[in-house]
């Protein structure tokens, strides 16, 4: 996942800050191909949540179908050192945790998607389930799968299990770590919900 791709995912989710979001739209006015790049996937997002089942063979691939990569390139450490920026400027406007309001720190409903055509079942199970498996709904018509969790604040890894026997990393995640078990789990920095 490029630091672009990451940029309009996290906007599309709505996990960017209002001064974000501002910065995020200047980005769009002041470059074309960015832009076209946010709108093609917010196109994408539109027929997911409609669940309709996206054009095949017309232009790009869909981005959540992409392989996944394994060792660090130059985008994603742009996109980590963006997002360390983001935290620590996070952490200047909103001061010490002990001054947040309550609702801040709630969990926050976090929407996980995957492109799985051939499985008939896709599970997930993380830090924020108690490692149980919870079943994802798939999309009618369009191969991907989907859910909606209680993610709280903080830093959390997860796994998608294939029809009850094939672990996988989640291919839009750009950070992973290493298994205890020769595999890998996708890390989520969550953040608490805004007020």
């Amino acid at each position: 996942m490029t630091e672009r791709d990451c940029i309009i995912s996290l906007f599309i989710d709505n996990e960017l800050s209002l001064g974000e979001k501002i910065e995020f739209v200047a980005r769009c006015r002041e470059e074309p191909p960015f832009a076209e790049e946010a709108l093609a996937l917010l196109d994408q997002e539109k027929l997911l949540r409609a669940g309709v089942p996206a054009p095949v063979g017309q232009g790009k691939e869909a981005p959540l179908a992409r392989p996944r990569r394994r060792l660090p390139v130059p985008g994603l450490v742009a996109a980590a050192v963006l997002l360390a920026f983001m935290g620590f400027a996070a952490g200047l406007v909103l001061g010490p945790a002990g001054s947040r309001p309550a609702a801040e720190s709630a969990p926050a409903g976090h929407r996980f998607v995957i492109y799985e055509p051939s499985s008939a079942k896709v599970e997930i199970a993380g830090s924020f389930t108690g490692w149980r498996k919870v079943g994802l709904e798939p999309i009618p018509g369009s191969g991907y799968w989907e859910i909606t969790l209680d993610v709280p604040p903080g830093n959390h890894t997860y796994t998608y299990i294939l029809d009850d026997s094939r672990k996988i990393a989640d291919p839009t995640v750009p950070e992973s770590e290493s298994d205890d078990f020769g595999g890998w789990n996708s890390v989520l920095v969550a953040a608490g919900r805004e007020i």
